[in-house]
């Protein structure tokens, strides 16, 4: 399922039975950047490859679309996720300190060049 809305784009993965979300993944996009700013994934239906999925769906719509590059912001301490990020083709350009609430922790920023 694709959802598109005014400089945004969103993909789910979503069980065909009980039309229930398992993952999805959204992005914003300014000018020719695109910025993640969601990836989830139901917790009974981690690895999987959902997340990958619906990371797949978003960086095929940034080519056919011209957006150049996008980036995101994860936990340090998310190694799955950054391990996830990393086979995409993401590198980690820097942290944001403090960047996360509950608890406090500093963001990796991670950008993918298209």
């Amino acid at each position: 399922m694709t959802l598109v809305r005014e400089n945004g784009v969103g993909f789910a993965a979503i069980d065909k039975e009980s039309g229930k979300v398992l993952a999805y993944a959204g992005m914003v996009i300014a000018a020719d950047e695109g910025s993640i700013t969601d990836v989830a994934t139901h917790p009974n239906y981690r690895r999987q490859g959902l997340a990958k999925a619906v990371m797949d769906e978003i960086l095929r719509y940034c080519e056919l679309n011209a957006v150049s590059s996008v980036a995101l912001e994860v936990r340090e301490s998310n190694e799955s996720a950054i391990a996830l990020y990393d086979g995409l083709g993401f590198e980690i350009v820097g942290k944001r300190p403090r960047f996360y609430r509950s608890p406090v922790e500093d963001a990796c920023v991670m950008i993918k060049r298209l």
